[in-house]
């Protein structure tokens, strides 16, 4: 009957030990999928924040690029712009050098016959 006993209590201690050990390994699977969730829900967040910033500089990249085509149009445009006026101004100084050649002319010659 004491050996029975023993037997007994050391079933019983075995079972408390698996128990305990039972306990043990839900809390690691449960530790082991809450840490799983929360690498899950970071990479996700990491995923987002690389999509959103990947699109900012999508967007900035293209109004940098937009800005500077609309620069180099309008010093394009200012170009020509100049390029006309001067253009102009040599017109209007050929023009005044002819007509002082004529006016010159016109007075030597009159000059001449005066």
């Amino acid at each position: 009957e004491k050996a029975a006993k023993e037997l007994q209590d050391q079933a019983a201690a075995l079972r408390d030990m698996a128990a305990r050990h039972q306990t043990d390994i839900d809390d690691v699977r449960r530790t082991t999928a809450r840490g799983q969730a929360a690498a899950e829900d970071g990479i996700q967040t990491l995923a987002e924040r690389h999509r959103e910033l990947t699109e900012d500089y999508q967007h900035h990249r293209s109004a940098t690029e937009e800005g500077f085509r609309a620069h180099a149009d309008r010093a394009h445009e200012s170009d020509e712009a100049h390029q006309r006026h001067w253009a102009a101004a040599e017109a209007q100084l050929r023009d005044l050098a002819d007509r002082a050649k004529h006016q010159s002319a016109e007075q030597q010659r009159v000059a001449v016959e005066g």
